[in-house]
């Protein structure tokens, strides 16, 4: 047998734990410039107290194994709640660049599979005002028209001009391509630590784009320092690995 190609990422489901996400909406949780989108990922899992249905493999991930209650798992999963229909994929380090398109497509083929409706993601734009009490601006893309019309319907700004990179960027081209309902949420973030402020912020937003969902953001904002020192403690540990590493609650 000849060996998979290093750019593949494998993905297990969990033999009993197949919950009909008919309908769900998919988010993409793997960190990126100010960890904004894995900070409002691993809050929803919290919040919502998702479980872990499937996990996602590389010869191209670090070799790591995250212990939590004594149990070792994968660093990168998918969580997913059938009541709230929502599905979180989330990974606790950054992907090399080199698997960008790769694991979007993942994503995308995952959500089809399970008739999942649409899939928002998040990217971090570098802030230049030195004022950090000031709340970071956000603004959506919509892959088609439905999703742009869901950013519309939540009073959410529209980029009208720019540019999208990384897992983001490959989503929007596809999901426009699949016409399948992408929705990109543009924050702007502190470079270096995790912008937990960002962080809430996009939690608003799925907050508005999904009126099911209505999470508190305050635990979040109130959490910053414990966010912070959690996440100084397993970069120390896995800092020979993986430098970004994102904030898990648990």
């Amino acid at each position: 047998m000849s060996p998979k190609p290093l750019s593949e990422v494998e993905l297990r489901e969990y033999k009993d734990k197949r919950p009909n996400l008919e309908g769900s909406t998919v988010i993409d949780g793997f960190p990126g410039v100010g960890l904004a989108g894995a900070i409002a990922a691993s809050y929803l899992i919290w919040s919502l107290e998702l479980d872990c249905i499937a996990v996602l493999d590389s010869a191209n991930f670090p070799p790591l194994s995250m212990i939590y209650g004594k149990k070792p798992k994968f660093p990168a999963r998918i969580h997913a709640s059938p009541h709230h229909r929502v599905a979180v994929f989330t990974a606790e380090f950054t992907p090399p660049l080199s698997l960008d398109r790769t694991l979007a497509k993942t994503m995308l083929r995952w959500s089809r599979r399970n008739e999942c409706s649409n899939l928002i993601t998040t990217m971090g734009m570098f802030r230049v005002e030195e004022e950090p009490a000031q709340e970071p601006q956000l603004i959506g893309v919509g892959s088609n028209e439905t999703a742009r019309a869901r950013l519309e319907a939540a009073g959410i700004e529209q980029l009208d001009v720019g540019m999208v990179a990384g897992i983001p960027a490959v989503l929007l081209n596809e999901g426009k391509w699949e016409d399948f309902d992408v929705i990109a949420l543009l924050v702007q973030v502190h470079p270096g630590l995790p912008d937990y402020r960002a962080g809430a912020r996009v939690v608003q937003a799925v907050n508005r784009i999904l009126p099911k969902i209505r999470l508190d953001i305050k635990p979040l904002l109130a959490q910053a320092e414990e966010i912070e020192r959690r996440l100084k403690a397993m970069r120390s540990q896995a800092r020979v690995i993986e430098p970004e590493t994102a904030p898990i609650y648990r």
